[in-house]
């Protein structure tokens, strides 16, 4: 269903819904309640019809999506962080599997000519940034170590040290195959 998007204007009261005290829609002149109510009936007898209509919707604004999942992220963070821990807790055998592929993913992905001191610099220095600002930064792989267009090298030639929301954002994908483009926040020299 489509949300109305009417201004409201004060009438005759509802008998059914005197708690709005005549709250109406000023186009049709409808108490907001009943309008509610009739909205619900109708869902409940449609709800396959709607559930395609919102999925097309929802498919057709990716941008729109994205933005209500990052706007619920920001709203419920305690009540997110308690489910992930949850999570975690309840399924510590397949977190212990990632964890041990990744591992690997990365022994195998590191080359024997990959200079080491310079990967370790790369992780302080993350952790020095995110005790300096207050903000979480990470160690990036620019191509990343496992996609299905390209795969990159765990050296210091691909790794970057750029904000969490940065790097989450970015994801498992390279930003030359996707055009996206990241501002990096500056870091005071």
């Amino acid at each position: 269903m489509s949300k109305r998007t009417a201004s409201k204007v004060f009438g005759k009261v509802c008998k059914k819904h005197t708690e709005l005290s005549g709250k109406r829609y000023a186009k049709t002149n409808e108490c907001v309640g009943c309008c509610a109510e009739s909205q619900a009936r109708y869902y409940q007898k449609n709800k396959a019809k709607a559930a395609e209509k919102n999925s097309k919707w929802w498919a057709a604004h990716p941008e729109a999506q994205a933005e209500k999942c990052r706007l619920w992220v920001v709203r419920n963070k305690a009540a997110r962080a308690e489910y992930m821990s949850a999570y975690r807790s309840s399924n510590k055998a397949l977190y212990a599997k990632h964890t041990a592929n990744r591992r690997s993913y990365l022994l195998r992905a590191t080359p024997g000519w990959a200079n080491e001191f310079f990967i370790e610099e790369a992780y302080m220095l993350s952790a020095q940034r995110s005790v300096a600002t207050g903000k979480k930064w990470e160690v990036d792989h620019i191509v990343p170590l496992k996609s299905l267009l390209v795969c990159g090298l765990h050296c210091e030639s691909n790794l970057r040290v750029v904000e969490m929301v940065v790097n989450r954002r970015k994801g498992n994908k390279h930003v030359v195959d996707t055009n996206m483009h990241f501002q990096l926040a500056e870091f005071p020299t």
